[in-house]
């Protein structure tokens, strides 16, 4: 299973580069709060995919960590699945673009592609019908 290359996509006007994530973060629903966090820091990552047993619910990032403390979430107890940014939320982003010369060959074995800033902050998914 090949990742699609990764070319330089431009944020629609700001002059950030953006790039897919080659090797993102996978964690189970299941796992607690504190076992996703922990799993983050030991992988230099600012999110985290977030699957169960039919596939990619969403991401969990260090945002959605900070809205679970702001509600008196439970770090060893609550799950990821309970915290994360599903899909179903995430909305179209038309103004992100391929750069010239980026090569975004749709692989029918990912659906979503994770798209970071220079920060290796998530910023949105890339996917064969659109961004989100």
């Amino acid at each position: 299973m090949d990742l699609p290359h990764s070319p330089l996509l431009s944020p629609g006007g700001n002059d950030a580069s953006l790039v897919i994530d080659q090797v993102p973060l996978k964690l189970s629903a299941q796992l607690i709060l504190q076992q996703g966090l922990a799993a983050m820091a030991r992988a230099a990552k600012t999110y985290a995919l977030v699957y169960d047993e039919q596939g990619l619910l969403g991401v969990f990032t260090y945002v959605n960590a900070a809205q679970a403390s702001v509600n008196g979430a439970n770090f060893q107890r609550e799950i990821l699945g309970a915290w994360l940014t599903s899909l179903e939320t995430l909305e179209t982003c038309p103004e992100l673009t391929e750069e010239p010369g980026g090569q975004i060959s749709p692989n029918p074995d990912y659906d979503y592609w994770p798209v970071v800033n220079s920060s290796q902050h998530w910023i949105g998914f890339l996917t064969p019908t659109g961004e989100y």
